[in-house]
């Protein structure tokens, strides 16, 4: 289905949702520690106030970014599903251990 709206109205949405987006993806790199894994729900729990399908899209963004990186199976403190939980991405953390 098309609509008929002016492309100003198109560019104003799509910017609203990237600064939205960006700074959900920084609400969860500044609580994400090195040597730790985070599953979904341990995330929305530290993060307050992200749902689970945002956290989720978050999460993928950060690790396509090569920002996150998956961690071995286990079971979440949460839910006690089984999980492949993210953490930092080795890279990263080696850079900032050397700032």
């Amino acid at each position: 289905m098309k609509t008929n709206v002016a492309q100003t109205s198109i560019d104003c949405f799509y910017n609203h949702v990237q600064q939205f987006t960006e700074s959900q993806n920084e609400r969860v790199m500044a609580v994400v520690k090195a040597g730790q894994d985070y599953s979904l729900c341990e995330l929305m729990e530290l993060t307050s106030g992200i749902d689970k399908s945002s956290m989720a899209r978050v999460v993928n963004k950060l690790r396509t970014q090569k920002r996150l990186m998956p961690a071995t199976k286990r079971f979440c403190t949460i839910s006690g599903k089984c999980v492949i939980p993210s953490k930092i991405f080795e890279v990263q953390v080696q850079l900032d251990l050397l700032q």
